[in-house]
């Protein structure tokens, strides 16, 4: 294009243009094109409707018509064939009246009867619906092996209605193709359906007028040959100058048969009293029966004929035609007649049919313009009044509706005559009960009911009475009006003269009321829809909630909704009520299935449903609703909308929540709640307080709260709690009183409940039960006086400890050094006695330690079985030397005890301990002294009721039990027995019961003693049984020489001590090193380790304690035996001790013969 010459360039471009250009205008006759192929087609069907409704107008054929429409209709919509079903009420079924198509299908009626509610027919014809089926081989609505024999692919099917009423179905298949029918098609054959119920409703009046005509010529026949064939009575009647002077001068033998009456008796004037009505012929002039008579008298007439009703002597009443010609004087006046009387009873009825189905029809016309139309409930009574005023006497007419449901009728209209005019009447719309007869016979039975109320009836009652008060309803009709198969109100019309209704105004009246049912339920719908829509409105602008009309489909279509929801869902109205937004799509997923299943619920049941459930905000958040609503019905019982209101409660529900939880924890709390009124009457009380009580709720609501008190405390607290409530509350205990009428202290709290005024309402009540409390302030003040009493024994404990440490210490150079000065000197030196004395003076002083350390539990337990029985028996001998001679010592021992565990020396050290403080406590004078052993299965009040149970556990026990009849202890010194160096003795030293005291700690038993002056004093210690184990007696020591070599490190740091075991072991082969502490210890060690065998460490040293040195000997030689020497047990030093422990013990004070013999114990040991 950049090498052209500039105007081939433009030239081009232009044509480029042009070619664009002509595309547009091909695109555009294209789609004109299409636009008058649609436009065609459907003038085309319009004018193909035209020929249709020209052509069903035209005819009044039934046959014809729907041979012509099944003709025609095909070719409206292009289809293989067109099918009319009509309802039959006969058989209760749709009959196949018509069909056109190809030549493989069948024309002309069809006997069958198909039901009103099977098939696609069936469903179109119940349902009042168009139904397309596109593809016949995809729905389940037509049967299989129909689609298959009618070779069906596209169905079309309209219901065939006029005026609310179903006459049948029009049905067009195609055989062709799938997919046939559009909304075009679908919208020109529901007109055609209408055009074709409209030609057959038609041909329908049609036919029954001709069936009505045929009817009536008939009758006129069998009339005309009834007058041919009569048999007359003649007559002949000479005139008076005078009616009076009348008579007959000959009457026909037939008038008895005719008139019941003699014919002698037979006179002109008696004929005239017979007459009731009378009718003059067509041809007569128009002018009254006297006037026509008085013609005849005055000869204008030379021919008369008169018809008569006459009211016969008999009682019945017959119609007599009287004919006449006039005879005539020479003058020409006229002197008398010649005629005949016939029985024209059967015409006249004939002809009153005739002319009463006449009316009928003319009635039914006129009411079916009546109601059609009719838009309110009065409009409708109006028409209906306007219409039964031409045809029945009506002085008053009501219109109710019926609510089967309820039994009750509701005036819609009522219209009463007031000074002789009709007014209508206002009416309260209040439902009344049906009742009696008028149930019966007109709401079951759907019968009229006719009602002539006699003068005292109505001097008594007025059944109904409007406008005009003075008066009386003497005649009443009331007539079912019946919808469908249901009936939907009645209609009454009323007469102020008595008899006034005969059966022809009753067939009448219920010709009226026919159709007024259906119409009276169309008004009702639509009053109640304007109301509705009135009633909406009025909600929008004065409702702060949303205010809703939708559809209960499956999103409920919104078909009005207020401003308000977007307040609540953030959402304008405008997207619901456009379709672009549901209300269902808002609803939690967890709350749908409820919501529908609790809306439709409702609705099958007529009521009002009330729902709480979760919406969604546009923000994201969740909001609680309560929605209100129901159903609107029509006036055929179906439903066609939902109205109701939603309130946004998601604060409510969220103090809903609050107080449920705090009433929940109102109820759950383990205190006990009640809330009374002012004046002391109980209103609400928890579970608590009924379990705890044993009352139920029923007998607790509504009594007075001194129910739950004990007598003493209801005059002396209820006005001193309601004083103090007032001014603030009270706190107190008070004594409550249970069920079963035990009584039982409680702690009580009370508050005051006021209102928005601040007047107060009610007391609120807590209490709790301070049983167990109250026990346990008595338990912990006993724990607290045991617990003293521990501290002050634990203090007591560690001073005589500490005491007892230094004192071991001591001794142990003392009865060292005196038993190695024994074996320095020869045996008959006279030094030996004084240290003999040393020795025994030494190992007391040791036992006396000894019993210091158990009563601070810190002496050496060797435990093993033990028969109680068999310790106390081996030391009777023993005991009875420690004791005074006027004391006698009694045993009382159980034999085949169980075994305990524990020290048999420790043990024996506590029953001589006791023994002698037994024998003390009785003194010079003679007394007994008891030592019984037994077993028990000690319990958790036992253990409570022991004074020394610490570390005891409830289960068999052994016991031993000294008791004396001493002179027993008060209480103040029963509390201290077991204090060190506490006694009541001058020669005391206050040790045994102290070292009791430690021993049965050491043991983990329990000790219980009672005592009071002049009493004697019992004491039991129990000791834990040992099931199935038998106790072994300790073998004699063996002899052995202690002899040895090697290299020992002494560390201890008290000189004297280093000094006696060096001196010891030095006589025993042995080479020693000595250490004053830790420090120089393990310096020693690191010099020589190789050549040391072993450490004799003492457990307590400054720089650095035996335990440290001992747990570094370990770390750095793991081999090293060590053995520790400490003034306390073993057992309290090995439990100080590092991990890994030491080699042996040795107890201060130790003998040299122990020292020795541990020493060559553990060697032996290390090196084996």
């Amino acid at each position: 294009m950049g090498d052209l010459p500039k105007p081939l360039a433009e030239l081009t471009s232009e044509l480029e243009h042009l070619h664009r250009q002509v595309a547009e205008l091909q695109c555009l006759v294209g789609d004109r094109r299409r636009t008058e192929i649609a436009l065609r087609r459907r003038l085309s069907r319009i004018d193909a409707l035209r020929r249709l409704h020209a052509t069903l107008t035209s005819h009044l054929d039934l046959a014809v018509i729907l041979d012509q429409a099944t003709r025609m209709i095909p070719e409206l919509l292009d289809v293989s064939r067109a099918t009319v079903l009509l309802y039959d009420p006969a058989s209760g079924g749709l009959v196949d009246q018509s069909m056109s198509g190809g030549e493989a299908m069948p024309r002309g009626p069809q006997s069958q009867a198909q039901p009103p509610d099977h098939g696609l027919s069936g469903a179109c014809f119940s349902q009042r619906r168009v139904i397309v089926v596109n593809d016949c081989s995809a729905t389940d609505v037509i049967a299989p092996e129909h689609v298959q024999s009618l070779r069906l692919r596209s169905t079309l099917a309209a219901p065939i209605t006029v005026q609310n009423r179903s006459l049948g179905v029009l049905r067009v298949d195609d055989c062709e193709r799938t997919g046939r029918f559009d909304q075009e098609d679908v919208d020109f054959f529901t007109l055609a359906a209408e055009q074709l119920g409209t030609a057959i409703e038609n041909a329908q009046i049609f036919d029954e007028l001709q069936r009505a005509e045929t009817e009536l010529r008939h009758r006129e026949e069998i009339f005309r040959r009834a007058i041919e064939n009569a048999e007359g009575v003649p007559y002949r009647l000479r005139f008076g100058a005078t009616p009076a002077g009348n008579r007959y001068e000959f009457m026909g033998d037939g008038a008895r048969e005719l008139l019941g009456i003699a014919t002698g008796e037979i006179t002109p004037q008696l004929i005239q009293s017979l007459v009731c009505e009378v009718t003059l012929p067509a041809t007569s002039p128009e002018t009254s029966w006297e006037e026509y008579a008085a013609w005849a008298r005055a000869g204008r007439l030379d021919r008369y004929q008169v018809d008569m009703r006459l009211l016969c002597p008999d009682g019945e009443e017959r119609w007599v035609s009287d004919c006449s010609i006039a005879l005539r004087g020479e003058s020409g006046e006229m002197t008398g007649a010649l005629g005949i009387l016939q029985d024209i009873t059967r015409h006249k009825r004939t002809e009153q049919a005739l002319r009463e189905s006449n009316d009928l029809l003319a009635l039914r016309s006129a009411v079916a313009t009546a109601v059609t139309g009719s838009e309110s409930a009065n409009e409708l009574g109006a028409r209906l009044l306007a219409t039964l005023r031409a045809a029945v006497p009506c002085d008053a007419m009501v219109l109710s509706l019926y609510d089967a449901a309820l039994n009750t009728v509701r005036t819609m209209f009522a219209s009463d005559t007031v000074d002789g005019v009709h007014a209508e009447t206002p009416v309260k719309s209040i439902p009344l009960p049906v009742r009696g007869e008028l149930h019966d016979r007109v709401i079951l039975g759907r019968e009229p009911l006719v009602i002539h109320r006699t003068d005292a009836d109505l001097e008594g009652q007025g059944f109904i009475a409007f406008g005009n008060r003075t008066r009386r309803s003497a005649s009443l009709l009331w007539v079912p009006l019946v919808s469908g198969n249901r009936v939907a109100g009645m209609l009454s019309v009323q007469s102020y003269t008595r008899a006034a209704y005969t059966p022809r105004h009753v067939d009448l009246v219920m010709a009226v009321a026919q159709p007024a049912g259906p119409a009276l339920e169309a008004a009702v719908l639509g009053e109640e829809v304007r109301r509705s829509e009135s009633h909406f409105r009025a909600l929008a602008e004065n409702i702060p909630g949303v205010v809703y009309l939708c559809r209960n489909d499956e999103h409920y279509s919104v078909l009005y909704l207020n401003d308000a929801i977007e307040g609540l869902t953030g959402i304008p109205a405008a997207e619901f009520q456009s379709g672009r937004r549901a209300l269902a799509s808002l609803i939690h997923p967890e709350d749908v299935d409820a919501v529908r299943r609790a809306i439709d619920e409702a609705v099958q049941g007529r009521q009002p449903y009330t729902l709480t459930y979760r919406i969604a905000h546009a923000g994201g958040a969740w909001r609680w609703v309560e929605e209100r609503g129901h159903g609107l019905f029509d006036a055929r019982g179906e439903l066609h909308s939902l109205e109701g209101t939603l309130f946004d409660i998601t604060a409510r529900r969220q103090a809903e929540r609050e107080i449920q939880m705090l009433a929940h924890a109102v109820r759950s709390i383990s205190e006990n709640v009640c809330i009374t009124d002012m004046e002391g009457r109980i209103l609400f009380v928890n579970d608590a307080l009924l379990r705890n009580f044993g009352h139920g709720e029923g007998d607790l609501i509504g009594r007075p709260v001194t129910i739950l008190q004990a007598p003493a405390d209801e005059s002396r607290l209820a006005e001193e709690i309601l004083r103090a409530s007032l001014a603030g509350g009270w706190q107190g205990e008070v004594i409550n009183r249970r069920q079963d009428g035990t009584e039982f202290p409680a702690s009580l709290s009370t508050s005051l409940v006021r209102d928005g005024e601040g007047r107060a309402v009610a007391m609120i009540g807590v209490s709790t039960d301070i049983t167990e409390r109250r026990r346990a302030e008595r338990e912990r003040e006993a724990l607290q006086a045991q617990l003293l009493q521990a501290q002050k024994l634990e203090s007591l404990g560690v001073l005589a400890g500490g005491i007892a440490h230094d004192f071991n210490n001591l001794l142990t150079g003392i009865l060292g050094n005196a038993q190695l000065a024994q074996i320095d000197l020869p045996s008959g030196s006279p030094a030996r006695a004084p240290l003999d004395e040393i020795v025994r003076t030494a190992e007391r002083a040791a036992a006396l330690t000894r019993q210091m350390l158990a009563y601070a539990g810190k002496g050496a337990l060797a435990m093993q079985a033990l028969d109680l029985s068999v310790q106390v028996r081996e030391m009777v001998r023993l005991l009875t030397s420690m004791i005074s001679k006027k004391v006698e010592l009694r045993l009382d021992l159980a034999e085949s005890l169980p075994s305990a565990f524990g020290d048999a020396a420790q043990i024996q050290q506590l029953v001589m301990n006791l023994v002698i403080n037994g024998a003390e406590a009785i003194g010079d004078r003679p007394g007994r002294v008891v030592v019984s052993t037994g077993h028990v299965d000690l319990t958790s009040a036992g253990l409570r009721a022991c004074t020394l149970a610490d570390e005891c556990a409830p289960g068999p026990h052994v016991h031993i039990t000294v008791e004396d009849d001493g002179m027993g202890m008060d209480a103040a010194t029963l509390a201290r027995i077991f204090d060190p160096f506490f006694t009541t003795k001058f020669t005391g030293r206050g040790l045994g019961l102290a070292a009791v005291h430690g021993i049965v700690r050491g043991h983990r038993a329990a000790l219980a003693v009672r005592s009071a002056p002049g009493c004697g004093t019992w004491f039991r210690v129990h000791f834990p049984a040992m099931a199935g184990v038998t106790p072994v007696a300790n073998p004699p020591p063996a002899l052995v020489d202690f002899h040895g070599q090697g290299t020992i490190l002494v560390v201890d740091d008290e000189e004297m001590v280093r000094s006696l075991v060096e001196r010891v072991l030095t006589h025993w082969g042995y080479t020693v090193v000595t250490a004053p502490d830790g420090r120089e210890a393990l310096a020693a060690i690191e010099g020589r380790a190789g050549d040391l065998r072993l450490v004799l460490l003492d457990m307590t040293m400054p720089v650095l304690d035996g335990v440290e040195t001992c747990a570094e000997i370990r770390r750095r030689w793991p081999a090293m035996p060590v053995v520790l020497m400490s003034g306390y047990a073993e057992e309290e030093a090995r439990r100080r001790a590092p991990a890994g422990g030491p080699s042996g013990f040795l107890e201060k004070p130790f003998s040299t013969h122990d020292l020795a013999a541990k020493v060559h114990e553990v060697l032996t040991a290390s090196a084996g």
